[in-house]
């Protein structure tokens, strides 16, 4: 099922109605839909801003999960329902006041789907990475040394491991934010070691 195909599915809409609002021949979304016609840029571009869809997922053969799952989240976000609610609002001086909230029924399904999309974007990059050629058997060994200390439940190795990769995530030559959980003293020690094993090389 190629990005077109399903993105019709999940808006639950169908050729004929996209040809109208593209204001195409039916026969040309068919053609696409079977790919004997490529989406033509111009189109790919009425149909991202139709649809509010990035124009790649449109023309992938295969959609990866992370990404089914975004177009759902599309979906759900453009046609949520919102009930609106009282509630008492305290103000720094004591007093109550009655303020117009609202709520959507589809917040939580959207709050789940953003965590499934999450885990399947990170088993995406694991994937990735482990089927890097020219690093694969390095790469395995390392995520199964990663994994090993996770599952260990040994906490004094996760804790070991978290700042670790907090210490090479932030304060190394590659250095781009800033961890403010580490003390100056522990980011010395790894900074020394950071050095040592840089020296044997």
């Amino acid at each position: 099922m190629i990005g077109l195909e399903y993105i019709l599915e999940v808006f639950k809409t169908n050729a004929n109605q996209l040809a109208n609002d593209l204001e195409v021949s039916r026969y040309t979304i068919y053609d696409w839909l079977k790919e004997r016609r490529k989406i033509p840029e111009k189109r790919l571009e009425q149909l991202s801003k139709h649809f509010k869809i990035p124009k790649h997922f449109f023309i992938s053969k295969e959609l990866k999960p992370s990404e089914k799952i975004e177009i759902q989240r599309v979906y759900i976000q453009q046609n949520a329902s919102h009930e609106e609610y009282e509630d008492i609002f305290i103000d720094d001086e004591g007093n109550e006041h009655i303020v117009k909230r609202y709520y959507s029924p589809e917040q939580d399904l959207d709050r789940f789907l953003s965590e499934e999309q999450l885990i399947h974007q990170t088993l995406e990059r694991v994937e990735k990475v482990v089927r890097h050629i020219e690093w694969q058997n390095d790469n395995l060994d390392l995520i199964n040394d990663f994994l090993d200390i996770i599952e260990s439940f040994n906490i004094r190795k996760r804790n070991m491991l978290s700042r670790t990769v907090n210490y090479l995530s932030y304060y190394t030559e590659d250095s781009v934010g800033f961890d403010t959980t580490m003390n100056d003293d522990l980011v010395k020690k790894f900074d020394e070691i950071y050095e040592m094993i840089n020296k044997r090389k």
